[in-house]
């Protein structure tokens, strides 16, 4: 396999694929609690099967095995790559909704509605599996490109109903304490979607060949945001999380530790004697009382 089929190698797929989660793991513990930062994590992990299929495909993971299922022979390279092709087209878009929807308070405005909402997105994505099988999506932009341009339109659609609450809602919040924040994860969120649905979808539609592994330039962007975030956290912090540095002087001869660590460990020194001390006279009034 060339690079020009399979663009990047196997191995810069695979670290491409490892600082997604990273990142979007880190915005989950920024703020474990908040569904908005759950979703994100969520949004992030399926919106990376993208690469992950093609470290799996072009790394040759599952290479040359073949099972049957119910009385079907496939090879399970092209198995796993077409069902997890088949969670980005059809899965990935709908959490990515139900993110802005969080984004802009729905589920705690109109709980009911929100409710009702999560269960209609997903409806196209069970039908499009009823209609092109999960096990042949890989072929769908070769084989049917009428279907593939359904399914283009249909992430395409998605991308701008989750856009346009998300940036409203920063429009509307742009004086409050927490927009920079908000920004920032939104930032993390649309800024590589919006770069995979252009340089996927928009290409695929106009059938330019030698742009097809475009979409790989997202690692680029990835790798910025993830740089972005790390100097927020060390910085302002994100929601409650903050890195902090703390230099040590391990050449020196002295004691490495900190000095607001040594007045710590000196306070609990001077509690310990206390306690000894209330030990004692405790001990003197019991021997005096049984005497």
């Amino acid at each position: 396999m060339d690079m020009a089929q399979s663009g990047l190698p196997a191995e810069i797929l695979l670290l491409f694929t490892v600082l997604i989660w990273m990142l979007y793991f880190m915005i989950y513990l920024s703020s474990p609690k908040n569904r908005v930062n759950q979703w994100a994590c969520i949004c992030g992990f399926l919106l990376s099967m993208g690469v992950f299929k093609e470290y799996l495909y072009y790394g040759g993971i599952f290479s040359g095995i073949r099972l049957e299922i119910f009385r079907e022979a496939y090879m399970l390279d092209e198995l796993v790559n077409s069902v997890m092709t088949a969670v980005l087209y059809y899965l990935a878009m709908p959490c990515v909704v139900i993110f802005s929807l969080c984004f802009c308070h729905l589920d705690r405005k109109r709980p009911g509605l929100f409710r009702l909402f999560c269960i209609l997105l997903f409806v196209p994505a069970v039908c499009f599996g009823m209609i092109y099988p999960w096990s042949q999506t890989r072929e769908i932009p070769k084989r049917d490109p009428m279907a593939y341009s359904v399914v283009a339109v249909y992430n395409l659609a998605y991308g701008v109903i989750a856009t346009v609450p998300i940036i409203r809602t920063l429009l509307r919040e742009r004086k409050s304490s927490r927009f920079r924040q908000r920004r920032l994860v939104s930032l993390i969120a649309l800024l590589p979607l919006w770069y995979w649905l252009i340089t996927l979808f928009f290409v695929h539609l106009l059938k330019l060949e030698s742009l097809y592994k475009l979409w790989q330039g997202n690692a680029l962007i990835i790798l910025g945001l993830f740089l972005y975030y790390i100097r927020h956290l060390f910085r302002e912090g994100v929601w409650g999380m903050r890195l902090n540095r703390v230099y040590f002087d391990w050449s020196g001869e002295g004691d490495p530790v900190p000095s607001n660590v040594r007045y710590v460990i000196h306070m609990l020194k001077n509690e310990l004697v206390k306690l000894e001390l209330c030990k004692d006279a405790f001990r003197s009034l019991q021997i005096k009382s049984q005497g």
